[in-house]
């Protein structure tokens, strides 16, 4: 397969690799592109998540994607469920490997709003009607205001995966998910 896992833990590295083999499959035929090759490092606490990425982390930040590179914190680790279930290591993981095909097929992460909107969305799946306070919020904000990874942290965290997720909902309502492969 064209990735590697590394983590401490035998049990948990089984399961994620089954769990990668779908979603390598799902984003590789969503973006059209060929292999990728990727590696993923799942640490065992905050600390050693923190060093490795050379700064301090938000509580809700438990995954991240540089370059080739998938860090995220073990599900098993009390500093996950910190602001994540536990139940929740997987979808954050194939929103990381959507941003590894995401790359794979631009060559930039930029739009950051569609990036994100685009991994949210397929790895979060959400049900329902989005409220219209929430749309609301889209009013007041652009998104040029989302282009790059900087204005995109610039954004409230509490809201900016909701509005991106809430962005790439109402295209494949409105258009359908085939105009938005198309698209991409």
């Amino acid at each position: 397969m064209n990735f590697e896992i590394k983590c401490d833990d035998a049990d948990l590295a089984s399961i994620t690799r089954e769990k990668v083999i779908y979603s390598y499959e799902f984003f590789k035929n969503l973006f059209g592109v060929g292999d990728v090759f990727f590696k993923i490092k799942i640490y065992n606490s905050r600390e050693s998540f923190n060093m490795a990425l050379g700064r301090k982390t938000e509580d809700w930040e438990v995954g991240n994607t540089r370059g080739d590179t998938i860090e995220i914190i073990s599900m098993k680790s009390k500093d996950f469920t910190s602001s994540h279930k536990s139940e929740e290591f997987f979808s954050i993981l194939k929103h990381e490997i959507g941003h590894i095909f995401f790359y794979a097929k631009f060559e930039t992460s930029a739009p950051m709003w569609l990036n994100e909107g685009i991994c949210s969305f397929y790895s979060t799946p959400k049900s329902g009607i989005i409220p219209s306070r929430k749309l609301n919020l889209l009013d007041n904000l652009s998104l040029d205001q989302m282009h790059t990874s900087m204005d995109f942290r610039a954004v409230d965290s509490l809201i900016r995966y909701e509005l991106v997720w809430i962005v790439v909902n109402e295209i494949i309502s409105k258009f359908g998910e085939e105009k938005l492969k198309r698209f991409i």
